[in-house]
């Protein structure tokens, strides 16, 4: 299910070429809850490249995007990676904590 979510807002993001947190779809928490998960703390990384190894190395480079990999009360993760009709990547890690 959170990887659903991660998927449909990368594939939005793709869609629309805009790199953000909220592409007209809600932040992270409401689009969770849109899909009925609650999570008592959430965040997201996105990102947006040529491949999928360049996305990845500039999240694991920003401080508080490799904040939220690391952060120990994140126990569950939705993973997304879409690639536009340019074939660039557009990627969503949404992370949770104790989804009720």
């Amino acid at each position: 299910m959170r990887s659903a979510v991660a998927r449909a807002h990368a594939e939005r993001m793709a869609a629309r070429r805009e790199l953000a947190h909220d592409a007209g779809d809600g932040d992270p928490d409401e689009r969770l809850r849109a899909a009925g998960l609650t999570a008592r703390a959430s965040g997201e990384n996105v990102a947006h490249a040529a491949t999928v190894a360049l996305a990845h190395s500039a999240l694991w480079a920003s401080p508080s995007h490799r904040a939220n990999m690391l952060r120990r009360d994140f126990d569950r993760v939705g993973l997304a990676v879409v690639r536009d009709d340019r074939g660039e990547v557009w990627a969503v890690e949404t992370f949770a904590s104790r989804l009720q």
